[in-house]
């Protein structure tokens, strides 16, 4: 079955949100097609709050803001100017 087929309402963990914010090569042609099935409406995408602090909390750790930037700009958040 490929994404192609996919239908209806899909949930996000944060292992995939990983994946397309790090352009993972083994999975991203796959997840890349996923999401344009998703801007065009084809189906729709959902995460959870718990995902969304699970893809963040590491790179808030490290004290890399190029990557919580990254990620904050995939799921439309406020972004945050300083690490304190």
């Amino acid at each position: 079955m490929g994404v192609e087929n996919l239908a209806g309402t899909l949930y996000l963990d944060s292992n995939i949100i990983i994946y397309l914010v790090e352009q993972e090569p083994r999975y991203y042609p796959v997840l890349s097609s996923l999401l344009a099935r998703a801007n065009s409406g084809q189906i729709q995408l959902v995460s959870s709050e718990l995902a969304i602090w699970n893809v963040s909390s590491y790179p808030y750790a490290i004290r890399t803001p190029s990557l919580l930037m990254t990620i904050t700009t995939f799921y439309w958040l406020p972004t945050y100017d300083s690490f304190q």
